[in-house]
């Protein structure tokens, strides 16, 4: 599955991302690492609305007094694209700057079959591009370039993210099946 789509957000969807997520007030935290196996030395901040299950307590479910508003982006793309979720396994808010390196490593965010829905919050740095990889990693299959407020869904593949060179980089990332 690869699918981008725009003006799926709800007025109510993008008031919340404009006046909450990107507001000074909202809660983000310091991250040493973009990847953690093998660690990274690209650090970035981060809001977990919904940690990864391996990562999750017995019985946690949200980290974030933000959960119902990421749920309802979540649901007005798959509605949008008349996907029907099953589970939701993970919600973060990313902000990434320029990094140590030009991008980070190649990666799948979970170990088990997935969907990743990235979400662009802002006006960033074009060149701040998502490649995702063939399976086997041996050719580009797609290079998603950031537009505000634009949802690109794709499967558990490989991928890696650029750097924005200046400014910063707003992502909402959801993983789900």
């Amino acid at each position: 599955m690869f699918i981008t789509k725009e003006n799926f957000l709800s007025d109510n969807s993008i008031n919340f991302i404009e006046n909450t997520v990107l507001s000074s007030a909202f809660p983000y935290f310091y991250n040493a690492h973009t990847i953690h196996d093998p660690p990274d030395n690209n650090a970035y901040m981060g809001h977990d609305v919904l940690r990864r299950p391996e990562e999750r307590e017995p019985g946690e479910n949200f980290n974030s007094d933000y959960a119902n508003e990421f749920l309802q982006i979540l649901n007005e793309f798959t509605n949008s694209i008349n996907f029907k979720l099953n589970d939701i396994f993970r919600i973060s808010v990313n902000i990434t700057f320029a990094g140590v390196t030009q991008n980070c490593p190649t990666h799948v965010d979970h170990p088990y079959p997935h969907n990743q829905l990235l979400i662009y919050l802002n006006d960033c740095d074009p060149e701040s591009s998502t490649i995702v990889l063939s399976e086997d990693k041996s050719k580009v299959d797609h290079i998603i370039v950031p537009k505000k407020f634009m949802g690109a869904c794709f499967g558990s593949a490989p991928h890696y993210m650029v750097f924005p060179r200046k400014g910063a980089r707003a992502v909402a990332v959801f993983t789900f099946s």
